[in-house]
């Protein structure tokens, strides 16, 4: 239900990406932070506004990207679906894709 409230939507697209890989290219000097919740932190820009990734305390070394603030695309499909227990009435997921009741820790990268 949070992603839901932050994004307006019936889901957030997110992908993870390892901090270290990760360089800003342009407008490093305008992230804002904010701790949505204990250890939970959502990245946006000052400017405009919109969210560019979250992190958690847990799991210092991972970016969870909003893949839907990149200008190139990622050449990968969805992977899953998480946090179904917690799916809006309104939408329906009418894909075969696996889905996930919480957030599933997996060896992929991707």
């Amino acid at each position: 239900k949070q992603c839901q409230r932050a994004h307006g939507s019936a889901f957030s697209a997110s992908a993870p990406a390892q901090a270290i890989h990760m360089q800003w290219l342009i407008g490093a000097d305008q992230l804002k932070e904010y701790a949505s919740s204990p250890g939970k932190y959502r990245g946006f820009c000052g400017r405009c506004g919109s969210q560019l990734y979250s992190r958690v305390d847990a799991i210092p070394a991972i970016l969870r990207l909003r893949v839907g603030a990149l200008e190139k695309p990622l050449g990968k499909i969805a992977a899953q679906h998480v946090h179904v227990a917690a799916q809006s009435d309104w939408f329906q997921i009418t894909d075969s894709l696996p889905q996930f009741d919480k957030t599933e820790r997996t060896n992929d990268p991707h």
